[in-house]
C-alpha cells in the first residue's frame, strides 16, 4: 500500500520514489543497454577459497559516464537508527525524479573497520541492484558481514563432503552386493526393510548405519 504525500511516493517497504519516474524509467533503461560487463580483475582469498571480483571502484568507473549521459546520477548514505546501520542508496535523474533504497548493513562487528567494510560492500550491492548492474561478490564485503561464518564454514564442509562420500561409497558396495547375490530390485528393497526394520522403497533413504548393517549381513550369509 502507498500514499502521496508531498508529491513524494511514500512506500511500506523500504523504497521510496518521487510521484513520477517516467523520465526515470527511460533513461535507466537505454543506460543499461549501454553498461559493459564490469572485469572482474581483484582476486580476494578467504581460508581455502578464492575468486575474482569487480570492486566499487570498478563498478563507479564502469557505469559513471554512461549515467552522465543519460542524465543519471547517484547518491548513497550511510546512517544508524536506533543503533541499526543502512545504506540509503538514491538514484536520480536531471529532471528531478528519483527512486531509493534503503539497506540494512551488519557488520561482523563494532569496530569501525568492519563498518568500513559493510558499506563498501552495500554500497556495491546496492549499486550494481538500482542500476541492473551484474557483479560478483567482493572481498570487503565477506570481511565485513561473514567473517566466522565463512570461518566456520570452511571448517565444516570437509565433514560434511567426508560424510556424502561415506554414504555414496556404502550404497555402491551394497548395489554390487545385491547383484553378486542374484537379488532384484524389489527383493533387495524387502531384504533392506527387514534388516532396518521400517519399510524402506528406495535404497537412498537407508543411513550409514542402515547400509553398513544390510552389506554386513549380504557378507555372511546365515548357513
Amino acid at each position: 500500500m502507498t500514499e502521496i504525500v508531498n508529491n513524494q511516493v511514500v512506500a511500506n517497504e523500504s523504497v521510496t520514489r518521487s510521484a513520477s519516474i517516467k523520465n526515470l524509467a527511460k533513461a535507466l533503461s537505454q543506460a543499461q543497454a549501454e553498461y559493459p560487463i564490469i572485469p572482474k580483475n581483484k582476486t580476494a582469498k578467504i581460508g581455502t577459497y578464492s575468486y575474482h571480483y569487480a570492486d566499487i571502484a570498478d563498478v563507479i568507473t564502469a557505469v559513471a559516464p554512461i549515467n552522465l549521459k543519460y542524465g543519471l546520477s547517484f547518491v548513497q548514505i550511510p546512517l544508524t537508527i536506533n543503533r541499526q546501520h543502512q545504506l540509503v542508496s538514491t538514484v536520480m535523474h536531471e529532471s528531478g525524479e528519483w527512486i531509493e533504497g534503503t539497506l540494512d548493513l551488519e557488520p561482523k562487528d563494532r569496530t569501525p573497520q568492519a563498518l568500513g567494510s559493510a558499506i563498501t560492500y552495500g554500497r556495491r550491492y546496492a549499486l550494481g541492484a538500482m542500476l541492473g548492474v551484474v557483479t560478483e561478490e567482493d572481498d570487503d564485503g565477506k570481511a565485513g558481514t561473514e567473517g566466522t561464518r565463512s570461518e566456520s564454514k570452511a571448517r565444516t564442509q570437509p565433514a560434511e563432503d567426508s560424510a556424502t562420500t561415506q554414504l555414496a561409497k556404502a550404497r555402491s558396495v551394497l548395489t554390487a552386493l545385491m547383484r553378486d547375490a542374484g537379488l532384484n530390485k524389489q527383493d533387495g528393497l524387502d531384504f533392506c526393510s527387514m534388516i532396518a526394520g521400517r519399510d524402506i522403497t528406495d535404497k537412498n533413504e537407508l543411513t550409514l548405519e542402515e547400509l553398513t548393517a544390510v552389506a554386513n549381513k549380504l557378507k555372511t550369509p546365515e548357513a
